[in-house]
């Protein structure tokens, strides 16, 4: 009888698994949009899609900071585009806690770009955008996009088994 009770449970988590493998799944995730910049500072005003995590992040400094809410190994994208070529040289910088580069792109005769960063962050850290010139940008052609690939346990939260 306890043997025939240990195969059901283990039948029925096996089936538990399939099922919940079975569903689509995404990484917790959040994308803001922009319409505007103070000086050389992108604003991220709208929120395109919220925080699929409540925690993941919050926006600070009138929106120009997105400050991690959760430690872990994040995908940062970020599209960016001009309505026009206006032949200029632009250059930004995707940042950390605002003196930390982590990407930065520079762009001739174009009419836009994307950036793609894989990066480990803390809880508290800050993220910013910043460029040389906003005199031609477009906002709908814009993003940034702070996807959860995956999340860190402290010591102090994991099971001492």
């Amino acid at each position: 009888d306890r043997l025939r009770d240990m195969i059901e449970d283990l039948q029925d988590e096996n089936k538990s698994l399939k099922e919940q493998l079975s569903k689509p799944r995404m990484n917790p995730m959040v994308i803001y949009k922009s319409t505007s910049a103070t000086g050389n500072q992108v604003r991220w005003d709208v929120e395109s899609m919220k925080p699929t995590l409540q925690g993941l992040v919050k926006r600070d400094n009138n929106n120009e900071d997105i400050v991690v809410g959760i430690d872990g190994l994040y995908k940062i994208s970020i599209r960016f585009g001009w309505n026009g070529d206006s032949g200029a040289v632009y250059t930004f910088h995707l940042r950390l806690n605002r003196d930390k580069d982590i990407a930065i792109v520079r762009q001739y005769y174009s009419i836009g770009f994307t950036m793609n960063e894989i990066i480990k962050l803390k809880k508290g850290d800050k993220l910013d955008f910043r460029g040389s010139s906003y005199s031609n940008w477009t906002p709908q052609y814009n993003n940034f996009t702070l996807e959860l690939l995956q999340a860190e346990i402290a010591d102090d939260d994991k099971d001492e088994d």
